[in-house]
């Protein structure tokens, strides 16, 4: 009887226990053109090949892939697209393979430092991003 009833307080808390998921560390990008400015915040992508650029004030387009299994494969890719009437132009791509820059929370600039990226007409796309632990 003892075993039952330490069952039956110890079950619901099994549960709510596993219940509880694992949260997910995050990019988290500001990404600004002209008067536009857009946050992205991307968690680990279990398809990356389906990941989708965002816009960005219709010049450009800013896709973040976020790796985190298989552990061989980890990684942060930043892409910068100039979206153009023939289709989008890659123009800025990074891949940051772990273990990830040791930045402090506070640095005003993430892991990826304030970055310019300009276009052929000449049109500037700045971001940053940081990486953020739950």
């Amino acid at each position: 009887m003892r075993s039952l009833s330490v069952l039956a307080i110890w079950l619901p808390l099994a549960s709510i226990a596993c219940a509880k998921k694992r949260a997910e560390p995050l990019v988290d990008c500001v990404v600004r053109y002209a008067s536009t400015s857009r946050q992205v915040q991307v968690h680990p992508a279990k398809q990356p090949y389906e990941v989708q650029a965002v816009e960005v004030g219709e010049r450009f387009a800013f896709k973040t892939v976020f790796r985190e299994s298989p552990r061989a494969a980890a990684s942060i890719s930043l892409s910068v697209y100039a979206r153009e009437a023939s289709g989008d132009e890659l123009l800025h791509q990074v891949k940051y393979l772990p273990p990830y820059p040791a930045v402090p929370a506070s640095a005003a600039y993430g892991f990826t430092g304030h970055q310019f990226v300009y276009s052929r007409s000449g049109r500037e796309l700045e971001f940053w991003c940081a990486l953020r632990s739950p």
